[in-house]
């Protein structure tokens, strides 16, 4: 299974400190997780801000490989996946030390999994925007 930590891109634009990179969706289709970028856009490119790198040099419309740390992967992947399944045991433990009756207990660890996504948005609100890609080379 090919777990894709670079993809190429176009700079589309150079904005101060930021560049916009587009990347084209049909390059992603080798990776094993690219249909979970596509279930927000469904277009075929998209459009990234990376912060600009002294080291790599760009102008508008070069071809640039963009690099994602494997550890932020891992660690977003156990938040979205892991996360909501521990609060749902959590809270079925916790409901069932309360009470017996297994209506209550699903309910009370539907609600459990309803905190972890409310949680899961907050989270991405507010770090979201921090999510760091980095332009490793210039391709051409």
């Amino acid at each position: 299974m090919k777990f894709m930590t670079e993809v190429q891109g176009k700079v589309k634009e150079i904005k101060g400190n930021n560049i916009i990179v587009e990347i084209n969706r049909d390059d992603c289709e080798g990776c094993s997780k690219h249909t979970h970028c596509t279930i927000i856009e469904q277009n075929s490119n998209m459009n990234i801000s990376i912060n600009k790198n002294d080291s790599v040099s760009v102008e508008i419309e070069d071809i640039v490989a963009i690099k994602t740390g494997v550890n932020r992967i891992i660690s977003l992947s156990m938040l979205l996946y892991a996360f909501p399944v521990i609060m749902v045991l959590i809270f079925a433990i916790i409901a069932n030390q309360i009470t017996k009756s297994e209506n209550i207990i699903i309910i009370i660890s539907l609600i459990g999994g309803l905190i972890a996504f409310a949680v899961i948005y907050i989270i991405d609100k507010v770090i979201g925007k921090k999510f760091k890609h980095k332009i490793t080379r210039v391709i051409k």
